[in-house]
């Protein structure tokens, strides 16, 4: 009789030859015939695939080679390709904490649709807990999954202590998944994470938080966060107009407050790494006018009327009042400064 397999464990790889290798060994290094892993090539064009693939004299690891559909559409192919009896995602630049894997099954209990645990951050080396949220564990209900939406949509009511909104550093029980077809949207290609879990955390009836770190999340200073990254209002735009349509169908006044706040977060991302950007290499004058124009947009206009700005950092506060004098002038000196440039994270 096959053995029941209790933990997926679900990694989408796209061109991190230099750190998958790494990743996969903190997976198959854990001693636990409970669990199988399935490593999804979304059509890398470095040696990722490759790199997978010499992992496959393991048992219980499944290497899918796929045609780049980005990161939403290699998820869902572990999704429906999982036999486990719980996911637990997996970018391919992280890692799994050492021998984490009994405490994570025991964990395990089929009233909870969701498992929370908490992560450590790990730059140059060096790991450092993040958070956590609370110490020990906490039962969650419909009450806390409906805070978790806001806390998605505007970290400035909640902080950044608790990953709330990443895919990882979570079990979903697959049935949970599979019952309400939840699944990651293919096409956005920013923010498709959150999209996900809102989704999530409406259909999610119990759950409970965990403050133990299972996952280490691996900082790196060249990502797509901190780059130049010239249209990047194209990509944000389709996730908030998918969040304006869901948020509209649910009628909460709260989540309708929230989304304005993360406008404004995501219009801040605009100015940091288009706008004002120094690898920005268009005249002072197209980049105002651009910067004029897309202020000037329905999406955006009125957004930051009434704000509450108490938690913001002084870099934001000034963004935000450069974005409300309308003065393209004030936030091109601040961006010119470049400590702003470190304080935005996805």
């Amino acid at each position: 009789m096959q053995k029941s397999i209790k933990i997926s464990f679900v990694v989408a790889i796209y061109n991190v030859g230099e750190y998958v290798e790494a990743c996969i060994k903190s997976l198959v290094s854990q001693k636990s015939d409970d669990i199988e892993i399935l490593l999804i090539d979304d059509g890398s064009t470095d040696q990722s695939g490759e790199i997978c693939d010499t992992f496959m004299n393991d048992s219980r690891v499944k290497v899918f080679h796929n045609e780049n559909g980005g990161a939403s559409v290699a998820r869902n192919t572990g999704i429906e390709s999982a036999s486990g009896e719980w996911i637990y995602f997996v970018d391919g630049d992280d890692l799994l904490a050492d021998n984490i894997i009994d405490k994570i099954l025991v964990l395990l209990d089929d009233k909870y649709d969701i498992i929370y645990t908490g992560h450590a951050a790990l730059k140059n080396g060096k790991s450092k807990v993040v958070g956590p949220w609370l110490q020990g564990q906490k039962l969650l209900g419909k009450d806390d999954f409906k805070t978790f939406q806001r806390w998605m949509l505007n970290k400035y009511e909640f902080g950044d202590e608790f990953a709330v909104a990443a895919p990882w550093a979570k079990l979903y029980k697959r049935a949970f998944l599979i019952d309400n077809n939840l699944r990651f949207t293919p096409g956005v290609k920013i923010g498709q994470d959150k999209l996900f879990n809102m989704y999530v955390c409406e259909k999610a009836q119990c759950g409970i938080y965990v403050s133990e770190p299972t996952y280490f999340y691996r900082i790196i200073e060249t990502s797509r966060s901190k780059r130049y990254s010239p249209n990047i209002e194209k990509s944000y735009e389709n996730l908030l107009y998918k969040l304006k349509d869901y948020i509209d169908g649910l009628n909460r006044a709260e989540l309708s407050e929230a989304y304005r706040m993360r406008k404004i977060t995501t219009f801040m991302y605009y100015i940091v790494n288009d706008f004002c950007h120094p690898d920005n290499k268009k005249t002072y004058r197209e980049r105002r006018e651009k910067f004029l124009y897309y202020l000037g947009q329905p999406l955006y206009m009125n957004m930051t009327k009434i704000t509450d700005y108490r938690m913001m950092s002084w870099q934001e506060k000034m963004l935000l009042m450069g974005i409300r004098k309308k003065s393209f002038l004030m936030l091109d000196l601040l961006c010119k400064m470049r400590r702003v440039l470190l304080i935005l994270s996805r």
